[in-house]
């Protein structure tokens, strides 16, 4: 290499001052170190150097993105890069794992590694039993100056500032992962809040209000006037529920739980029978007595209730109806309890 190429750093010089003076130099010293460049990036046009002459004519040659714009591109498409796919399944939980090179990929294959979530869950969590005096923690408390300087320090997330404001995780997923992903992460997080509140999983399962709470509660929202607002939002939700039923070829009055159509077809099947439901032909109406029945099958005389969890408050109002109704049409019943699962017939 000529020696007139060679920029020495001065004391006292900074690295900017260098790079200014040998813009037009095939290599500087920056930071005590040679480096060869600069070669711009063809999109954003940042300056890159390199350790090695070699290095910098390739890649001249080639052309490519730095590795700001090559990792947002690869961000963007994580999923499948070229012939190659780039995810593959936790040996444990079965979870995707989507990874930034088919090398790493490959790696992970052959040592088998399992996701984020497992190798930090249980036993191997480095938490995993220290609790009460084994806590690293335990007995140390911060010092109001040590808050403060944690609390200046902190950028300000809350409101407009926050990376979740406006958002639901559901938005993340659909735009990192797609839609199909998307809507099966939302369906198996509903059955695990579902199995977590409902039966004896619930916090109110086995208990009730005494006598004054009941008075409490009734004292605090008696008198109190629906805003306008409330009644317009309310208003809305009725009108997008029915527009939603009669699109789906359901019936708009009486309002129905379509859930209960699905169970009451799959009765049908399992027993030989054909139910008139809300989303068969609407549900059967009993003139003389002013009933409509969840299911009803004219040909064997069959009534088919199915029972949410509010007719447990309201069985001798229940047991009344069912016996008029069998009365006048001289039919079987059949009864399904949505929170026990039990099927009685009458």
């Amino acid at each position: 290499m000529k020696s007139e190429n060679k920029i020495e750093l001065e004391q006292g010089g900074t690295t900017k001052n260098i790079k200014t003076n040998s813009i037009n130099s095939e290599w500087i010293i920056i930071g005590g170190k040679k480096k060869w460049g600069p070669r711009n990036c063809p999109n954003c046009n940042k300056e890159i150097y390199y350790k090695h002459e070699k290095s910098l004519h390739i890649l001249t040659k080639r052309n490519p993105l730095c590795r700001v714009c090559s990792n947002k591109i690869l961000s963007e498409n994580r999923r499948v890069i070229g012939p190659f796919n780039l995810e593959r399944y936790c040996p444990k939980c079965n979870e995707i794992i989507y990874y930034k090179s088919r090398f790493k990929r490959l790696l992970a294959e052959q040592e088998g590694t399992d996701c984020k979530s497992c190798c930090k869950t249980g036993t191997a969590n480095p938490m995993y039993g220290k609790f009460g005096t084994l806590h690293p923690h335990f007995g140390k408390h911060h010092s109001d100056q040590t808050k403060k300087n944690i609390a200046d320090h902190q950028p300000d997330k809350t409101g407009k500032n926050g990376s979740m404001y406006g958002k639901c995780s559901y938005d993340v997923w659909l735009k990192n992962h797609g839609k199909e992903f998307a809507d099966k992460k939302l369906q198996e997080w509903k059955n695990k809040l579902s199995v977590a509140q409902s039966g004896s999983n619930n916090f109110w399962y086995g208990k009730k209000h005494s006598e004054e709470s009941k008075i409490k509660i009734g004292n605090a929202h008696r008198g109190k006037i629906m805003s306008s607002e409330s009644k317009r939002k309310m208003r809305v939700s009725a009108i997008n529920r029915i527009s939603q039923q009669k699109f789906n070829g359901g019936q708009i009055r009486p309002s129905f739980n379509p859930k209960s159509c699905k169970i009451i077809d799959e009765y049908g099947k399992q027993n030989g029978y054909k139910f008139q439901h809300a989303m068969n032909g609407g549900e059967f109406f009993i003139k003389e007595l002013g009933y409509w029945v969840d299911g009803y099958d004219k040909e064997k005389n069959v009534v088919f209730e199915y029972d949410e969890e509010h007719h447990n408050w309201k069985k001798q109002k229940d047991d009344f109806r069912m016996n008029e109704i069998k009365n006048h049409l001289k039919c079987k019943f059949i009864r399904l309890n949505e929170k026990t699962g039990k099927i009685k017939k009458y």
